[in-house]
């Protein structure tokens, strides 16, 4: 009842909806489809998943074929030909000491890595331009809120003028109307820089002016019940997290790498070769020969030891930057529930602050009309109103933002918003 009450009474105030609404999903599909942040990002994740192809074809063989022809010209014996040859070769890696494998699986976890930063850059900018779109939805409805209580506030000074001009009232009653009157313009000009200040963050995300927003409705279902089954449902999903222990795998492997300078390598070569006139004219060459090559480095001047103790650094710093992250994400959900919380009790409270304003309105308007109130009681019970409105709606939008936090932390953001993402980014490399 209070809720259908409160929505009758501020319905009026809000922006209308035409026959064409832009709503937040639309926005997010926009920004996601067109965002240069979220297009590098992307590219920098096909970067990396070229690299797995670059390095497997390492286990591939490699081959080559050359040939040279000329003229040469034997004064000394005196004679000259012209000289023609052409070979095949094969170059086949056979083991490497695992540098190559290891170096395939770190290439497949730095991709799979950039593909979690990408959707961590999605995560974030869709709820940066969750919050624009609420922003703006209140900046408007605190414009319409400004302008109304405006209205409101110079119909009773025009009131109080016309008691002061015919002797009813004092210069004094005047003088305090006049004074509210000129807070109320005030108000309704800091709205308006405020919804054209908001407008235009907006346009920068998304790329056009906001045109008349419809408030979401936040799926219900995806919230956690509680702080602890937001924290789990977090570090299970959350992009940033994920994309932060796919980079200490990936530094596990790189030190694997390491471990494999000081094993030897072996691989096979064979080669072909047909040449006529070689080195003398009628001299022919039609040689085959497969060779097993055995490469081992005694000595290196101590640089894989180096790169070994380097890597292992590597795989610490990406352990600790893991670690920061947990600690950030758990007090960022904290942060997020506790203000959802707030919120919701907040608005609840608010309600019942605005239906008991609208009440004791109401009620001043009928005892002036009897005369046991003053024009003044009832402007500043107009006043009160306004700001009861303008705080219920604050909380209002302030319970909603804090939710699309929750959703963002738990990785469930786009989920809630149902927008379709390129399916290339939710393709797992590994």
């Amino acid at each position: 009842m209070k809720l259908s009450t409160i929505s009758l009474s501020i319905s009026a105030l809000l922006f209308s909806i035409n026959s064409y609404s832009q709503t937040l999903e639309e926005s997010l599909a926009q920004t996601l489809n067109n965002n240069p942040e979220i297009k590098a990002a992307f590219s920098d994740f096909k970067i990396k998943d070229e690299e797995i192809g670059i390095r497997t074809g390492h286990y591939l063989p490699s081959i080559n074929v050359n040939g040279k022809m000329g003229y040469t010209d034997d004064n000394e014996n005196n004679y000259d030909y012209n000289p023609a040859e052409v070979s095949v070769t094969l170059d086949q890696l056979i083991w490497d000491g695992n540098i190559t494998y290891n170096d395939i699986q770190r290439s497949k976890q730095e991709a799979e890595a950039e593909r979690f930063n990408l959707a961590s850059r999605v995560n974030d900018i869709s709820l940066k331009v969750s919050q624009a779109y609420l922003n703006v939805i209140y900046a408007n409805e605190s414009l319409q809120l400004a302008q109304q209580n405006l209205k409101s506030i110079k119909e009773i000074y025009n009131n109080i003028h016309k008691r002061v001009t015919a002797g009813i009232s004092s210069n004094t009653d005047e003088t305090q109307a006049d004074s509210r009157l000129a807070r109320a313009q005030a108000n309704v000009l800091a709205a308006q820089a405020d919804l054209q200040d908001k407008s235009s963050q907006f346009y920068t995300l998304v790329g056009q002016m906001p045109s008349d927003l419809v408030t979401p409705e936040v799926d219900q279902s995806l919230l956690p019940s509680s702080l602890d089954k937001m924290i789990k449902q977090a570090k299970e999903n959350n992009p940033t997290i994920m994309m932060a222990q796919h980079d200490i795998e990936a530094s596990k492997y790189k030190h694997k790498i390491t471990k494999g300078n000081f094993l030897p390598e072996l691989s096979v070569h064979a080669g072909q070769t047909w040449g006529t006139d070689v080195s003398a004219p009628g001299n022919d060459v039609d040689e085959a020969s497969v060779m097993l090559q055995l490469k081992y480095n005694i000595y290196n001047g101590g640089s894989d030891a180096a790169k070994a103790r380097q890597a292992a650094y590597d795989m610490m710093k990406s352990k600790d930057i893991y670690a920061n992250a947990i600690r950030q994400l758990e007090t960022g959900s904290k942060l997020s529930w506790t203000a959802y919380n707030l919120n919701a009790n907040q608005k609840g409270l608010l309600e019942d602050h605005v239906i008991a304003a609208e009440k004791t309105l109401s009620a001043y308007k009928k005892q002036w009309q009897i005369g046991q109130r003053t024009l003044l009681d009832v402007l500043n019970t107009e006043n009160e109103v306004y700001q009861a409105k303008l705080e219920y709606s604050q909380a209002k939008h302030r319970e909603i933002e804090a939710k699309y936090r929750i959703l963002n932390a738990t990785g469930e953001l786009l989920k809630a918003t149902r927008v379709n993402v390129d399916p290339a980014w939710n393709k797992s490399v590994l």
